[in-house]
C-alpha cells in the first residue's frame, strides 16, 4: 500500500473555477429577481389594495342617530318628543386589554368593571369591529371625565343618542305606544328597510302605527384614529335627518 505524505493529503485544491463563479453569480442575481419582481408586486400590482387596507385601519365611521319625528295634538301640544341620552361606545377589536380599561372607567364613572370586561369579552369574539353600548344615560360630569381622559381610552368615545319623551307621562299612553328596541321578527320581517340590530321602533299604538313616517335617517362621522383607537380628527361629517312632525285629532285639553 502506497503511503501518503501529509502536504498529499492537505495540499491546496487552487482557486475556484470560472464555471463555479458563473453558477454562482447566476444563482445570486435569480434571488435578486425574485427580490425585485415581489417588491415590484407589492408596490405596483398590489399597492392600491395595501393602501386601502392602511386607510381602514386608521379611519372609522360613527354613527350619528337620528331623532324620531314629534307627535303633537290637534293644538300643538308635545305629546312625545325627545331627550338627549349620554351613552359610553366602544369598539372591542381596538381593546388591547379589556380589564385595565374597564378598571380605568370604573375609576371616573358608574361602572361595573367585572360585568362590562365579561361584556366586551363576549363581543370581541362575536364581532369584534362592531360598536356596541357599554352603559347608557351618562350623567354631564361621567361624560366630562371620559371626553377629558379620551386619549387614554382608545377605542372608548361617548355617542349622543336622542331618546323618547312623554312630557305627558302617561296621559294618552295607550294611545301613543311606546318605543323600544327592535324585536328579531321585526328585524326578519322589515330586512331591506335599514333596520339593524339595536335599532329603537315604534312598539305599539301610534308609535308603531307611524312608525315609516316618525322614523329618520342615520348620520355618520368619518374620524381618523391612532393605531390605538384614539381618536385624532374628524376628517368628514354626515348629517341626519330627523323624523317627520305628526298632529293628530286628539286633543289633550
Amino acid at each position: 500500500m502506497k503511503n501518503l505524505r501529509w502536504d498529499e493529503v492537505h495540499q491546496d485544491k487552487g482557486p475556484p473555477s470560472r464555471k463555479h463563479i458563473q453558477w454562482a453569480t447566476i444563482m445570486i442575481l435569480g434571488v435578486f429577481l425574485v427580490l425585485f419582481l415581489r417588491l415590484w408586486q407589492l408596490q405596483i400590482l398590489e399597492g392600491e389594495t395595501f393602501e386601502r387596507l392602511s386607510e381602514k385601519n386608521r379611519i372609522r365611521l360613527r354613527r350619528v342617530p337620528f331623532p324620531r319625528g314629534i307627535v303633537l295634538d290637534k293644538r300643538g301640544q308635545v305629546l312625545a318628543d325627545n331627550r338627549a341620552s349620554f351613552n359610553l361606545m366602544v369598539v372591542p377589536a381596538e381593546v388591547e386589554d379589556p380589564a385595565s380599561i374597564m378598571k380605568r372607567l370604573a375609576a371616573g364613572i358608574q361602572l361595573d368593571e367585572q360585568a362590562a370586561a365579561a361584556l366586551l369579552n363576549q363581543a370581541r369574539k362575536r364581532a369584534p369591529f362592531s360598536p356596541m353600548v357599554l352603559r347608557e344615560g351618562l350623567r354631564w360630569e361621567e361624560v366630562a371625565w371620559v371626553e377629558t381622559n379620551r386619549l387614554d381610552l382608545p377605542g372608548v368615545w361617548v355617542e349622543v343618542e336622542p331618546r323618547r319623551h312623554y312630557p305627558e307621562g302617561s296621559k294618552a299612553a295607550h294611545v301613543l305606544g311606546y318605543v323600544g328596541e327592535i324585536p328579531e321578527e321585526l328585524l326578519k320581517a322589515w330586512r331591506g328597510k335599514g333596520y339593524r340590530v339595536g335599532d329603537r321602533v315604534g312598539r305599539s299604538g301610534v308609535e308603531r302605527a307611524l312608525e315609516a313616517y316618525l322614523r329618520g335617517r342615520d348620520g355618520g362621522v368619518q374620524v381618523e384614529v391612532d393605531a390605538k383607537g384614539r381618536q385624532l380628527s374628524v376628517l368628514q361629517e354626515v348629517s341626519f335627518e330627523p323624523g317627520a312632525d305628526v298632529v293628530l285629532t286628539l286633543d289633550m285639553r
